[in-house]
């Protein structure tokens, strides 16, 4: 999962972080003798602090058997919270794997801490009025332990429950003013079998008490599941699937998109063109793709044409594309040139335009006509564009001089597209090329050099 913070001396065996590792020892050390000389009051204040510092380090064991003894000790209610909070911690990070039989064991501290969160009425927001303490640790919980501990298990549609909860308590009960956490957690975090999977676990007829309570509690409902799951699909380009599940989304049957997915555009263009006068929605785009995909193969004579609308639809639902809101739900404006580390099947699409470049490719190898080569040629030379990776700065190691270089470096290979060679010894002599040199700067610079 991520994390809200950054550590400097994150993974370092040395410096500050082994400096304040010998703090957190001699602190429980101190903390447990001032408790076992029982000379100051609310000792179990000390024996609580120390086993926390215990957990801080990870030393489970040793966090138990003081957490125990602080139990024998007498607690205020105030300390008791104390306790139970660290106890809930402490059971979270100590067990190896959280099954139906832990959820069972911790669901009372679980709905004890709700309990705690819901009741205390203070909301502040975080900037000139202090948040309840109780909904920061129950959002804290659930979104930066429990959610960690359902990925590193592979219970991806647990883990964006577990988000969802923490949105629900900690903004006291009700959706959120400034747009959902775990919706956006579920589109980013997420893929089809997930979706899949939690569709499955929130609309069981029979649930345990654990699932009960975490899917009533939640800010992620059920419509804004059933959407993402069309969506997921057809990011997978499964359109049956994506048919399925959108034809029974509200959300997807109710949001139309001003704008043709399927245009022809020498020139990327994100908003809406004056002359479109064409609306679709996500079903609609499914379906045509599906029927593209069909006559592609059963109707040969005109194959090259279905493949190239199909192309169009791809290119179109790409980061540069005209129509990204059918696959994705939030556009960055500088996100462009980079396709992510560790990015999954669809990001490399969407970012590198893959999946719209074979299928210009298919569309040219079947087509005889020079006019239409050269077009299908051109826009496998701007999907190419996308799959060269522009540097960053913290590539350097935030040196500029050798950032400069490398951009420079960069646009001269961005320049010199792979495909361009051909277009200007092949269809020079045609009228889309004549089009694209007088629309297109990168091919006029490589033509005129």
């Amino acid at each position: 999962g991520k994390t809200f913070f950054y550590n400097w001396n994150e993974g370092s065996t040395d410096s500050v972080l082994q400096v304040n590792k010998q703090h957190a020892e001699k602190l429980q050390s101190l903390l447990h003798k001032i408790a076992i000389e029982n000379k100051a009051p609310n000792t179990a204040l000390y024996e609580i602090g120390a086993a926390y510092t215990a957990l801080m380090q990870r030393d489970f064991i040793t966090s138990r058997t003081l957490l125990d003894r602080a139990k024998t000790m007498p607690l205020t209610a105030k300390l008791n919270d104390q306790w139970q909070m660290t106890n809930l911690l402490l059971e979270v990070n100590a067990t190896e794997k959280i099954d139906a039989k832990f959820e069972e064991k911790i669901l009372p501290s679980i709905k004890w801490l709700a309990q705690k969160a819901l009741s205390d009425k203070q909301e502040g927001n975080g900037w000139s009025t202090p948040p309840s303490s109780w909904k920061l640790f129950y959002r804290n919980l659930m979104s930066e332990v429990v959610s960690k501990r359902y990925r590193q298990q592979g219970d991806r549609y647990k883990e964006a429950l577990a988000v969802g909860s923490a949105e629900y308590v900690a903004n006291g009960g009700k959706a959120s003013e400034y747009g959902s956490v775990s919706a956006d957690f579920l589109h980013n975090q997420s893929a089809s079998k997930d979706v899949e999977t939690l569709y499955a676990y929130l609309t069981a007829k029979t649930k345990t008490p654990y699932a009960d309570f975490l899917t009533k509690n939640n800010a992620l409902k059920l419509p804004a599941v059933i959407d993402f799951a069309g969506t997921a699909y057809l990011r997978d380009n499964n359109y049956a699937k994506a048919i399925e599940w959108l034809a029974k989304s509200p959300v997807a049957s109710n949001s139309t998109i001003e704008k043709n997915p399927f245009i022809e555009l020498m020139y990327d263009q994100e908003e809406r063109l004056a002359g479109d006068k064409i609306k679709t929605t996500k079903l609609a785009f499914a379906k045509e793709m599906q029927r593209l995909q069909a006559l592609s193969k059963t109707d040969k004579a005109n194959a090259s044409q279905h493949l190239y609308k199909m192309a169009l639809g791809f290119y179109n639902t790409t980061y540069y594309g005209y129509a990204w809101e059918l696959v994705e739900y939030y556009r960055s404006g500088v996100d462009g040139y980079y396709i992510p580390k560790d990015a999954t099947t669809f990001q490399k699409n969407y970012y590198g335009s893959y999946k719209a470049q074979d299928y210009f490719k298919m569309a040219m190898d079947a087509s005889n006509n020079k006019e239409f080569k050269a077009k299908c040629l051109f826009m496998m030379a701007k999907c190419a564009q996308k799959q060269i990776r522009r540097p960053q700065y913290e590539d350097f190691n935030y040196n500029w001089e050798q950032y400069d270089a490398g951009i420079k470096s960069y646009y001269r290979e961005f320049r010199n597209n792979q495909y361009f060679p051909r277009l200007k010894s092949e269809y020079a002599d045609t009228r889309f090329y004549r089009e694209a040199f007088n629309t297109c700067s990168y091919l006029r610079d490589f033509d005129i050099k």
